[in-house]
């Protein structure tokens, strides 16, 4: 880890020399998200002279942005590395040099999920890396691994969800929530979408992410839920945002439902009367793809082996919201403000887009 965050040279990114590149730094961690955020500063980094037999060389063109960053910036997440550090996890890019011993070659679109990915080059595991589609934009392949990871090892491998089940998904609208959506359906679960605002609302319906879409600042979520499943409930149930959110998806469990407890958005983590579980029969399921599927590689491959088909045949392709790197303040912003439509992407060609 200590390879890839140290050695910055602290000055402007325009003064960057032929063997330097651009870094998105986290200089000192801050009391709040916005304070954490305004402490993000570009620098440049000198490129490394060599790379191991295992290794690649990637130009990194876009960066994919998540909660868990947030977290990072005020020393709340579970791994605290100690500032000055490259922030994100996933990314995507071309392969400018190959080690001997990958199967890898020079101009590879390649995306990947590994450490410190905020930045213009990086060194990256062969393992950690897959080769992109060729429908598939780099902004797309950028916001692929963490939130089809996570939906994959969360509705798969832990709640085990089934074709014709009903899947209830809070967040809906953001990176994480979409790629539950996307792959709720793939496998032929039916879709409840659950968001906070009419906007996000019409981005589920605009982009056909789920079967029903539920506003609950809006409606009653258990009375929408029960006349959507004719008072069914839902066989699992995919909870990213925490709070109060959390206790109403509690009231929509069916028996011997899955409660996945995904993450804490809100800010707020809730507790539960497991009475409830008791009652109702269902199971509170607790999600850490990252740490299960690093740890264990079966788990790792046979998440692979079946997203592999899904994604290369477009099933599975995030929609995403780009900002320039020049603007990545402003994109974490919008992640704090949980406005994000889609997956929130930096662009180190620094172009606006809307891919």
């Amino acid at each position: 880890y200590q390879r890839r965050v140290r050695g910055f040279k602290l000055q402007k990114h325009k003064q960057m020399s032929a063997g330097s590149f651009r870094s998105l730094v986290c200089t000192r961690l801050g009391k709040t998200f916005d304070e954490g955020i305004d402490n993000l500063q570009i620098v440049t980094k000198e490129t490394e002279g060599t790379i191991d037999e295992n290794e690649l060389r990637v130009n990194v063109k876009a960066t994919g942005l998540n909660f868990f960053d947030l977290l990072m910036f005020v020393g709340k997440y579970q791994a605290r590395p100690e500032p000055p550090f490259v922030p994100c996890s996933e990314g995507a890019g071309i392969v400018t040099e190959a080690g001997k011993a990958t199967s890898f070659k020079k101009g590879d679109r390649v995306f990947f999920y590994t450490l410190c990915t905020a930045q213009e080059e990086l060194i990256v595991p062969a393992d950690k890396c897959h080769k992109i589609p060729s429908h598939m934009t780099l902004a797309q392949a950028a916001g692929l691994p963490s939130g089809i990871y996570t939906a994959y090892h969360g509705l798969v491998q832990r709640g085990e969800l089934k074709a014709g089940e009903y899947l209830l998904v809070t967040g809906a609208a953001g990176g994480m929530g979409a790629a539950a959506c996307a792959l709720g359906k793939a496998i032929g679960a039916k879709v409840i979408a659950v968001v906070s605002t009419d906007d996000k609302k019409k981005f589920i319906e605009d982009n056909q992410l789920a079967h029903h879409v539920i506003n609950y600042t809006k409606e009653n979520l258990k009375d929408r839920v029960a006349e959507i499943t004719d008072s069914h409930y839902a066989d699992v149930i995919y909870e990213t945002v925490g709070g109060d959110l959390f206790h109403q998806t509690v009231r929509c469990v069916a028996g011997r439902g899955r409660l996945l407890v995904i993450g804490f958005a809100s800010g707020k983590i809730p507790t539960i009367a497991v009475n409830l579980a008791l009652i109702k029969g269902f199971s509170i399921v607790g999600v850490r793809a990252g740490a299960e599927l690093g740890a264990d590689k079966d788990l790792f491959d046979d998440m692979h082996k079946h997203l592999g088909p899904l994604i290369n045949k477009g099933s599975i392709s995030p929609f995403v919201q780009v900002f320039p790197a020049t603007q990545a303040k402003d994109a974490f912003r919008v992640l704090s403000n949980r406005k994000a439509l889609g997956k929130l992407i930096i662009s180190w060609e620094d172009q606006k887009s809307k891919l």
